[in-house]
């Protein structure tokens, strides 16, 4: 047994010991649960799941993608200011 077993065995036998000893016997006055480790949820699998398919982008979209996110002209950069001072 890996000491990562372990540690998780420990874990939960301490989990166990709280639900029994703090939640079941003080609420219900006895056990009401088993233990963790009895559940059987080591041999659940998850379901598979499939990414939908994703469609590429129009030349349109792209384009009004690129205009949303380019960043305004700075002043003085590509601008033409005209200024004029009165003394």
């Amino acid at each position: 047994m890996s000491l990562l077993d372990e540690l998780i065995e420990g874990f939960s036998s301490m989990m166990d010991d709280i639900r029994h000893n703090v939640v079941e016997q003080s609420w219900f006055g006895q056990e009401t649960t088993g233990d963790i480790s009895d559940s059987g949820a080591s041999g659940i699998e998850a379901p598979e799941i499939t990414a939908p398919e994703i469609e590429p982008l129009t030349e349109r979209q792209q384009e009004n993608i690129m205009e949303m996110f380019t960043p305004p002209a700075k002043m003085g950069q590509g601008l033409e200011i005209e200024q004029r001072i009165d003394l």
